[in-house]
C-alpha cells in the first residue's frame, strides 16, 4: 500500500501552545493505488510515562525491579475516512481511489493540563497522531505523528496582587528556651514567571549565647515518580547557583535581612500529573558552629515558564462572542475539553487555504511545509 501522508500545524508564533489554546490544522495525503481502508483514525492525544529499575540484595541474592507508570491526560479520536464509519458503522470499509486527499481539524488542549516534560525517568508528550487502518489481523497499519509542545500556564494573581506569605522556625540549644533562636521569613511573591527572583525578608531573633554564622537561602528542585503499583521514586537537587546568605547574627542580639533567590529560564512545575511531580522550594537553614546541629524549613514556589496573554492578545482563541462549538457526535474519549469536528472557515491570511498539492507533488515528496 502506498500512502504518503503529512499534517500541517497552523504556524504559531510562539512556537509553544497553553492549556486553553486551540490546536489547528490539516491532514494531506496520497495513494498511488486503489486502497481498502477499515478506518482513517485522528487522534489529538498528552501522556504520561515513567520508568525506573531498583537493584536489592548483594552477591547471588541480588535481584533487579523495574516500575513503570504511565497516564492518559486526554484522548480525542475520530475518523477521517472519506464515508467511512459516520455512513457504514463499525466493521465497514471503504475503498479510496487514487489520488489526493485533506482533511482539517481542530482540537482544543484541556484547561489545567501539566506542560510538556521529558528527562532520563519521564516524560509528558502531546501528539496529534494519524493512524490507517487496513481490515484483516496482519495487515501493517501506518501512523504518522507530529508532536506539539505545552507550556505551563500561569493561573496565578499578577505580582500587584500576590499577599506576602510568612513562615518560621525556633530552634533550641541544649533543651533550653532561654537558649533559642527564632528565624522569621515573609515570601513577597510565591508564583512566579521563570527567570523572576524570589525575594525573602528575614527577621533573626538570636536570644542564645552562640553566635549565628548566617541564614542561607537556596532554590531546590524536587521531583517524584510515581509506578502503576503506587512504589515512587524521589530526586532532589539542590540549585547551587539559585542561591543567598546573611550576615552573622551575634550572642543576644537581632537582625534584619532581605535575600534574593534567583529562578532560571528553563524552571517550571508540574502539577496534575499522576506519574511525574516536579516542584520548587527556597530552603531557609540556619547555619551554626559545631556541635549545634542546622535547622532548616522550605518555603514552597509555584513556577510557569509561560505568561498567559492579555485578552487583547490572545492568538488561537474562538471569538466566544460570535463562535459557538458544534455539538460533538459518537464516541469520544475524555470527559473535558472541547474537540471539533472540524475546523471553521478559515480567514483570508490561512495558508490552509491554498489549493492542495497535485497528486504528482506528493508522490514525488516535493511538498513544502509551510510555517
Amino acid at each position: 500500500m502506498g500512502i504518503m501522508c503529512q499534517v500541517f500545524l497552523n504556524p504559531n508564533p510562539d512556537g509553544f501552545y497553553r492549556p486553553g489554546d486551540r490546536v489547528l490544522g490539516i491532514v494531506k495525503y496520497a495513494l498511488d493505488e486503489e486502497t481498502t481502508l477499515q478506518d482513517i483514525e485522528l487522534t489529538f492525544h498528552g501522556k504520561g510515562t515513567c520508568s525506573w529499575s531498583e537493584t536489592s540484595g548483594t552477591g547471588s541474592s541480588q535481584t533487579t525491579t523495574t516500575y513503570h507508570g504511565s497516564e492518559v491526560i486526554f484522548k480525542y479520536n475520530r475518523s477521517i475516512l472519506p464515508g467511512g464509519k459516520q455512513n457504514h458503522g463499525e466493521g465497514s470499509t471503504v475503498t479510496l481511489p487514487v489520488g489526493a486527499y485533506e482533511h482539517p481539524f481542530e482540537f482544543r488542549i484541556r484547561e489545567g493540563v501539566p506542560p510538556s516534560h521529558k528527562d532520563n525517568i519521564g516524560k509528558i508528550t502531546y501528539e496529534v497522531r494519524v493512524k490507517f487502518k487496513r481490515p484483516g489481523m496482519f495487515e501493517f497499519n501506518r501512523e504518522i505523528y507530529v508532536e506539539i509542545t505545552v507550556k505551563s500556564k500561569a493561573s496565578f494573581l499578577p505580582p500587584q496582587e500576590q499577599e506576602p506569605i510568612n513562615y518560621a522556625m525556633e530552634k533550641t540549644l541544649l533543651l533550653s528556651k532561654k537558649n533559642r533562636i527564632n528565624v522569621e521569613a515573609e515570601i513577597q511573591r510565591s508564583c512566579l514567571l521563570a527567570g523572576q527572583n524570589a525575594e525573602l525578608k528575614l527577621v533573626v531573633k538570636n536570644y542564645s549565647k552562640v553566635t549565628v554564622p548566617c541564614v542561607q537561602a537556596e532554590l531546590i528542585e524536587k521531583r517524584i515518580y510515581t509506578s502503576n503499583c503506587g512504589h515512587s521514586e524521589s530526586y532532589i537537587k539542590y540549585i547551587g547557583e539559585c542561591k543567598a546568605q546573611t550576615d552573622s547574627v551575634a550572642a543576644q542580639s537581632g537582625g534584619r535581612f532581605t535575600l534574593t533567590v534567583p529562578t532560571a529560564a528553563d524552571m517550571f512545575t508540574i502539577h496534575s500529573s499522576s506519574v511525574i511531580s516536579k516542584q520548587y522550594f527556597v530552603k531557609v537553614t540556619l547555619k551554626l558552629p559545631l556541635p549545634y546541629i542546622n535547622a532548616s524549613m522550605e518555603v514552597p514556589l509555584d513556577i510557569a515558564n509561560t505568561e498567559w496573554p492579555r485578552v487583547n492578545e490572545r492568538r488561537n482563541q474562538p471569538n466566544t462572542s460570535t463562535w459557538v462549538p458544534p455539538e460533538i457526535g459518537g464516541e469520544w474519549s475524555g470527559a473535558s475539553g472541547v474537540v471539533l469536528p472540524s475546523a471553521p472557515p478559515a480567514p483570508a491570511s490561512d495558508p490552509f487555504t491554498d489549493a492542495p498539492p497535485s497528486y504528482e507533488e506528493v508522490m514525488s515528496g516535493n511538498i513544502v511545509k509551510k510555517k
